[in-house]
């Protein structure tokens, strides 16, 4: 449903550690830590090559052994 949303031109905004889901609806991601943005860009820069060590941390501890095609 969410991929038919997003084909369609939906504009939808969610909150959710899936980063799979993210990686293949999302055209922008915020990474909030504390309630604050600690980064934002396109899903390929935040999960392939974050800047802060923070987004860094949490990227590496979900998605260890995990593979995402962005």
């Amino acid at each position: 449903m969410l991929n038919r949303l997003a084909g369609e031109g939906t504009t939808m905004i969610m909150a959710t550690h899936d980063l799979r889901l993210a990686s293949k609806v999302a055209d922008q991601v915020l990474f909030l830590d504390g309630g604050l943005i600690v980064e934002s860009g396109a899903p390929r820069n935040i999960f392939q090559t974050p800047e802060r060590e923070r987004t860094k941390k949490f990227i590496s501890s979900l998605s260890a052994g995990n593979s995402y095609d962005i």
